[in-house]
């Protein structure tokens, strides 16, 4: 279980907690009932900004129908992808438009409600209980904006990554797989120049990836994380740019570039392709999520190119640091928003509440999971039996406004790859603490980002040499202002009591 630190206190948090910011409650102007029946009055349209895709036709979106005739409402889920998500927010944002339910990360709640653009949801905790039941209750304060609910927190769905290996490879050249990160280096090299697919050519490689996911085990072993995060060390606040493991990270990768057994695409790299680097056997490791390797529509895709490919995962290397597969941030958890303007709209906001606690319902969290009873599943006794046509139902997940209970669900809808998200699930990930640190109002953490990866990429790709680590520190704090980054993050990490 995850702890976060608020104040001087400590909370445990679940899956979805309410956000705080205050103690004083106001009085509700609106009381929505603990029953049905919902429909009735007119039918408001709810439109919710969610990151996804894969929506289908309102016609045939049978979690909408069966939503939208429950309440009486016309729920429109508004799909967004990556920063898409941020620009189409901002600009609604700006305009006056905002969806009536959407999501923030909590630096951009508390910007948010500094800027007086949130509804103060205080007067309706109570209303929401079967949301904070659903989710394993707990509370996040946010002390320096006095105490007042402003959202839910939705916990993030269960780690999917690992690094997985071309087992058959392994065999064929007489290799156990790799435990440790000298292990790792000797695969790779055996993969490169060893010939695994018996084809008589160099054509390939021992190490493939997303730059920006796939040294994320190597940063681990040595005990830290990718450049430019901050976490702790025995009480004490550290940022893996000054972490003594950081430079003999580098310099291991560095190592497996100049090597010549790493995909010399990495850089430019995107899911599409070193998907299709491995699947067609260019490339005989690399990092992935179990969904997009043993899904059985994925498996249908990469088997026919190589029938006798066997995929395994490896559990994260050791090296003289640990063990670390990456890096989760437990209060940088999507928090369900409201925006201030359904202050004007209390009928709406009362559809709102009562979708909410209908999709955390026993009713309804089967309904934005499975889909319909009957048709997506049966039910034998406790348990959810898939039917056929549960694989239409792909998209459940824009629905689920308030997460879900994952271990259940995923055991539920994908049984045969219960043993790979398992495996995924157990392993060790460090814990940042980024998202509990507001910048100094004239830091841009966009420049200073985009400093850090152009130089981490000079490093391993020798661009620059290691030994002038400690300049292109000088010039992060100094021209970048990461100096007052650091010292701002050590007062507020200080002032929440989770650092000493």
């Amino acid at each position: 279980m995850r702890r976060l630190f608020a104040g001087r206190c400590r909370f445990a948090v679940v899956a979805a907690v309410l956000v705080l910011s205050g103690t004083a409650c106001t009085e509700r102007t609106i009381r929505p009932t603990d029953e049905p029946p919902f429909a009735t009055g007119d039918a408001p349209v709810i439109e919710a900004l969610v990151l996804g895709s894969e929506l289908p036709d309102a016609l045939e979106d049978d979690i909408k129908k069966t939503i939208d005739a429950k309440l009486n409402i016309d729920l429109r889920i508004v799909p967004c992808l990556g920063d898409a998500c941020k620009t189409q927010l901002s600009m609604r944002l700006a305009e006056g438009n905002p969806p009536d339910l959407f999501y923030v990360d909590r630096r951009t709640l508390a910007r948010l409600v500094k800027q007086n653009q949130l509804l103060d949801l205080s007067p309706y905790v109570d209303l929401l209980q079967p949301a904070i039941d659903f989710a394993g209750g707990g509370k996040v304060e946010l002390p320096e904006n006095g105490g007042k609910l402003y959202g839910l927190a939705i916990g993030d769905n269960a780690f999917q990554f690992t690094y997985w290996v071309r087992e058959d490879w392994l065999d064929k050249l007489g290799l156990q797989p790799p435990a440790t990160l000298d292990e790792l280096a000797r695969t790779a090299r055996a993969f490169t120049f060893g010939d695994p697919d018996g084809n008589g050519k160099n054509d390939t490689y021992g190490f493939g990836g997303n730059p920006d996911q796939a040294l994320g085990p190597i940063f681990g072993a040595f005990g830290t994380t990718y450049p430019g995060h901050f976490y702790r060390k025995n009480g004490q606040l550290v940022n893996s740019l000054t972490d003594p493991g950081m430079v003999p990270a580098l310099a291991y990768i560095q190592s497996l570039i100049e090597a010549g057994v790493v995909d010399p695409d990495l850089l430019s790299n995107k899911t599409a392709q070193h998907e299709m680097k491995a699947f067609q056997g260019q490339v005989g490791l690399f990092y992935y999520n179990w969904p997009n390797m043993m899904n059985d529509n994925k498996v249908k895709e990469w088997q026919p190119l190589n029938p006798n490919a066997r995929w395994v995962q490896l559990p994260s290397p050791q090296g003289p640091g640990g063990a670390s597969y990456s890096f989760y941030d437990p209060g940088a958890a999507s928090v369900l928003v409201m925006p201030k303007t359904l202050q004007r709209a209390p009928a709406k906001l009362d559809k709102i509440i009562r979708l909410l606690r209908y999709v955390t319902s026993p009713e309804g969290s089967r309904l934005v999971m499975y889909g319909l009873e009957g048709k997506h599943y049966t039910v034998a006794g406790n348990q959810i039996v898939p039917t056929a046509q549960m694989s239409q139902m792909k998209y459940a997940y824009l629905y689920q406004l308030v997460g879900r209970d994952e271990l259940t669900y995923l055991k539920t809808k994908f049984p045969k790859q219960e043993p790979y998200f398992s495996f995924a699930m157990r392993q060790p990930r460090l814990e940042v603490l980024d998202s509990f640190i507001d910048p100094p109002d004239d830091y841009s953490a966009a420049d200073a980002e985009r400093y850090i990866k152009e130089e981490l990429y000079k490093f391993i790709y020798g661009k620059r040499p290691l030994d002038s680590y400690g300049e292109f520190l000088a010039t992060l704090d100094t021209e970048y202002r990461y100096e007052a980054y650091r010292q701002a993050a050590e007062r507020q990490l200080k002032s929440l009591g989770m650092i000493r």
